[in-house]
């Protein structure tokens, strides 16, 4: 199971992650409600809360959201065990998840209660219910990776072999290129707006040349591959 949003994903992984909480519960930590027959322990939560400064302007400062855990269990023993597990694993925790960051964590409030089924055959189940305040910033920061292939403009024989870069820099400013001539590396890095390279002498049949880009994440996909002939 993986949430993409903010606190809700933090919370999940924060909770089966941790051997205190998962030791009780394994992965049993669920939106809204459990599945059927799910055994007991288990931890269900959901959004009680969204608040979201405002002013005549729009929007001002930063959302907290609030998120509502109730811990099930057999016993009350065992509940109130895994409530403080869960209290020491999430208040006061601060950092970045899923590009969101959670600058603020605070335990609000916390409360018992106990169910007692109609069915005299059913043993009554005990529950803590927490609630958790997450300040967070959602302004979402642009993930970087390698960048796209480039594309080759020129490459005869006697001429500079050219490219244009790609249409995706992978969100990091691009620092050069390889070439690769029937597969292997050249050995050297180029630079420029378009780059070039000194002219390929094809070999008896044609000389196969591809390029590939480079930013600070790393080397992207080679450009489709051209034959310079002779």
């Amino acid at each position: 199971m993986s949430l993409l949003e903010a606190p809700e994903a933090f919370l999940y992984q924060r909770l089966v992650n941790r051997t205190s909480v998962s030791q009780y519960v394994s992965s049993r930590v669920f939106p809204l409600i459990a599945p059927q027959n799910t055994p007991l322990p288990l931890i269900v939560y959901q959004r009680t809360a969204v608040e979201r400064p405002q002013s005549l302007a729009g929007n001002v400062g930063n959302p907290v959201v609030t998120l509502q855990l109730t811990t099930y269990g057999t016993s009350y023993t065992s509940v109130k065990n895994i409530a403080r597990a869960v209290r020491i694993a999430i208040d006061g925790w601060t950092g970045t998840t899923s590009g969101v960051t959670i600058q603020r964590t605070t335990l609000a409030s916390e409360a018992d209660g106990v169910d007692m089924p109609a069915d005299d055959q059913m043993l009554p189940y005990y529950s803590v219910q927490q609630s958790f305040e997450f300040r967070i910033n959602e302004t979402l920061s642009t993930p970087t990776t390698v960048p796209g292939a480039p594309t080759i403009t020129t490459a005869e024989d006697g001429e500079f072999v050219m490219w244009t870069p790609p249409a995706d820099d992978g969100g990091a400013a691009l620092t050069n290129y390889r070439l690769y001539i029937d597969g292997v590396w050249d050995g050297a890095s180029y630079s420029g707006d378009p780059p070039q390279t000194q002219s390929v002498d094809p070999a008896v049949g044609g000389t196969v040349v591809r390029v590939s880009a480079i930013n600070a994440i790393g080397e992207g996909p080679l450009s489709a591959a051209v034959t310079v002939t002779q």
